[in-house]
């Protein structure tokens, strides 16, 4: 049996083209991802309670969001957290924490990872190592997998995931970017 989680939502934008890079790696060293969570970054995580997910809180959010524009980005760089994390680098990482910064103005108490961290630095999670050899090991193989080339993704979207008792992500809807129909 397995130990309870907290409910919980996140707000992520997905990059299916990473889970066709890095998702077997992402399988075997990221906790989140064989319980439903695809390649992401984390736009805000702890976001609201789901059982507090009203359309009050949607239509907030999509105000945020639908005011910034869509993006490519380019992830073709590997990196580490101290915390034995590896992950892809995106190329810009500024509209992932324009996203983030507009949406903790609009969410006040809702800050990124519960305020652990006092800058945010967008990442892939790729996985989490135990020690300096797997970090290493992890590291290699990550690199290895951008040896054909590196990772675009159009981003238009962010996702809204609820983590069930259970520990399961669950995608509960999309919020698209750019429907502010001001933005040119």
């Amino acid at each position: 049996m397995s130990p309870a989680h907290d409910e919980a939502t996140a707000l992520v934008v997905e990059v299916p083209e990473a889970d066709e890079v890095v998702g077997d790696l992402r399988l075997r060293h990221d906790r989140v991802a064989p319980l439903g969570m695809p390649a992401h970054v984390t736009v805000l995580y702890p976001f609201r309670r789901p059982d507090a997910i009203r359309p009050q809180v949607l239509a907030e959010a999509l105000d945020v969001i639908g005011d910034l524009a869509p993006f490519t980005v380019t992830f073709d760089a590997v990196a580490t957290f101290p915390a034995k994390v590896v992950y892809l680098v995106p190329d810009p990482p500024g509209p992932f924490v324009a996203l983030t910064a507009a949406l903790v103005r609009a969410f006040p108490d809702c800050q990124p990872y519960g305020g652990q961290f006092s800058e945010t630095i967008p990442h892939l999670t790729i996985g989490h190592a135990d020690d300096d050899a797997a970090l290493t090991s992890l590291v290699v193989a990550s690199t290895h997998a951008l040896d054909g080339g590196p990772i675009t993704s159009r981003v238009e979207a962010v996702s809204l995931f609820s983590r069930d008792a259970t520990g399961h992500w669950t995608r509960r809807t999309r919020i698209p970017l750019g429907t502010d129909p001001t933005i040119a």
